[in-house]
């Protein structure tokens, strides 16, 4: 399928109306509907379906607990014109911004003052704690970054309690992130749209963002040239929920192997790093999911299709080494549960390439299928893994056994008109159960 996100012809509005289309019926007319239908019929849930977080949703009230409340309209009918003098003019305590309808062109350098040593973010528009911006919906409301050479959009450091909803935001030739939340916690980003635009010019990150308890919900990335989500660095409760990442080179990535404070690395007792759940990660160059060195993860009811290499991967390497080697010494992932995944037409034929990659130390996947992917459904390496009522169709093989020890398979299915293998090598260190034809 041509991927038609990054190419630069079209609007942003066309890429809005087209995506609806796109995620109810463009790429999961062959395999992914007979998959998505066995689940909802067999499993209970449909990680297909989509939910519409569009236009026509509606915002939660707004306004009710800031004392602060600024218009920005472009057409002179408001508080200010602007978006930047906007935030600019609000008290210390925060407060509320209502963008009204319109295109709207951020202008600016500002320089945060960021407390990590050999660190410098310029940021188009700042912003400050307790801020909630809200636009009229992603299709009224367009913020367009400007083509100076700055680190972040939209960017905070430090910051605390940012809450962006309904509203695009499109790239135009910044070469770096569109939302920046560095060391923020307890923030929420719903129902935001973020625009790549054109390749030669397009964002390099959709939305970066490390800190406690954050929330992205409703949100979508297409056409960044590196990751849709970058998240990552020891984050703490962060929760991917609904969310679209489409041709981007990575839909989403955590990386948890950075050297930063020690307080961000480890999740508190009863927590998980990331939570991910009813998501679509497809037609990335790359692959729809990396976890890397990822302490303790969720990924649930999502959509991981016609990726390049991999639809998810829990792998232990740092960035850039990942795709073509196996770990030299680190644990993929630790404690990271994956159910109820559609995991569809991953892999460019490499041998290594699979639908899921799991790499590390007592990780699982759960009641989901897999279908068309090149050449391996899952690939495992580690200890303790386990893959449990998985349906396969249409693969060289089932999985791809490239190490694993004290690991099980059980109670899965495998299409054996559509599917050359069931496991390969030879099982080794690998427990088959209740798994006729493996």
């Amino acid at each position: 399928m041509r991927d038609h996100i990054v190419e630069g012809s079209e609007t942003v509005e066309k890429v809005l109306r087209e995506d609806l289309l796109f995620s109810r019926r463009g790429l999961f007319r062959a395999t992914g509907l007979a998959a998505s239908a066995w689940m909802a019929g067999r499993l209970g849930f449909d990680p297909l379906a989509w939910a519409d977080v569009g236009p026509s949703a509606a915002l939660p009230r707004f306004g009710a607990e800031n004392k602060a409340r600024i218009v920005v309209d472009a057409a002179g009918h408001g508080d200010f014109r602007e978006l930047l003098p906007a935030v600019a003019a609000l008290p210390r305590t925060g407060g509320s911004i209502f963008i009204r309808p319109g295109n709207y062109l951020l202008k600016g350098k500002t320089r945060h003052e960021n407390p990590a040593p050999g660190l410098e973010w310029w940021t188009t528009v700042p912003l400050p704690s307790n801020v909630e911006i809200v636009g009229s919906g992603p299709a009224r409301t367009i913020l367009h970054g400007s083509a100076a050479d700055n680190t972040v959009i939209l960017g905070a450091y430090g910051a605390a309690g940012i809450r962006l909803r309904g509203f695009t935001l499109a790239g135009g030739g910044n070469p770096g992130y569109g939302f920046g939340l560095f060391n923020c916690s307890e923030s929420s980003v719903e129902n935001v749209v973020v625009f790549g635009g054109p390749r030669a010019r397009a964002l390099n990150t959709g939305i970066g963002a490390y800190g406690r308890g954050n929330r992205f919900v409703g949100c979508r990335v297409f056409g960044a040239r590196s990751i849709g989500f970058e998240l990552g660095y020891g984050d703490d409760g962060t929760v991917v929920e609904n969310c679209v990442a489409r041709g981007c080179a990575v839909g989403l990535e955590f990386d948890g192997w950075e050297t930063l404070p020690p307080s961000l690395r480890p999740p508190t007792p009863g927590n998980k790093n990331i939570v991910i759940s009813n998501g679509h990660f497809t037609n990335n160059s790359n692959s729809g999911i990396i976890l890397v060195f990822c302490r303790s993860a969720e990924v649930a009811n999502c959509a991981l299709a016609a990726n390049k290499f991999y639809g998810l991967a829990v792998v232990g390497t740092e960035p850039g080494q990942w795709a073509n080697e196996p770990s030299p010494s680190l644990p993929g992932g630790m404690n990271v549960q994956c159910r109820g995944l559609a995991v569809l037409r991953n892999g460019s034929g490499r041998p290594g390439d699979a639908g899921v990659w799991l790499e590390g130390n007592g990780s699982s996947v759960f009641n989901s299928v897999f279908a068309g992917n090149r050449p391996n459904g899952v690939r495992i390496q580690g200890q303790r893994l386990e893959l449990v009522n998985l349906r396969f169709r249409e693969s060289a093989n089932c999985v791809l056994n490239s190490g694993a020890r004290a690991s099980t398979l059980r109670g899965c299915h495998r299409d054996l008109q559509s599917t050359q293998r069931g496991i390969f090598p030879n099982p080794s260190g690998l427990t088959v159960m209740g798994s006729p034809g493996f």
